[in-house]
C-alpha cells in the first residue's frame, strides 16, 4: 500500500495526462472527471481552489520529454490542478 503524503495549505493538487490529438469530447470529459475525483480523494477533508485545466506543449517549461510511446497529430500534456486552501471543519 502506498501512503499518500499529507496536504497542506498552498499545495497545489496536480493531475496530468499526454493527449495525442485523436481523442474524443467524451474521452476528454472522463479525463477531467477522473482528475476531478483524484483530486477530491488527495484533498479530503480540504477546501480547494476550483479545478482549472491547461494544456502545455512539447518543449515548453515543466513539460518533461513525451513518452516514446506517445505520438499523434497534436501531442501535448493536459494538467488540471487545484490549490489546497484550508481543512474542512467535520
Amino acid at each position: 500500500m502506498i501512503k499518500k503524503k499529507p496536504v497542506k495549505p498552498g499545495d497545489v493538487v496536480e493531475w496530468a495526462i499526454w493527449l495525442d490529438g485523436t481523442e474524443t469530447d467524451a474521452v476528454l470529459t472522463d479525463y477531467t472527471e477522473d482528475a476531478q475525483k483524484y483530486i477530491r480523494e488527495e484533498a479530503t477533508n480540504w477546501f480547494t481552489t476550483p479545478a482549472h485545466c491547461y494544456i502545455l506543449q512539447p518543449g515548453e517549461d515543466r513539460t518533461p520529454e513525451v513518452p516514446d510511446h506517445i505520438s499523434g497529430p497534436d501531442v501535448r500534456l493536459m494538467v488540471i490542478e487545484a490549490e489546497v486552501m484550508a481543512r474542512k471543519l467535520v
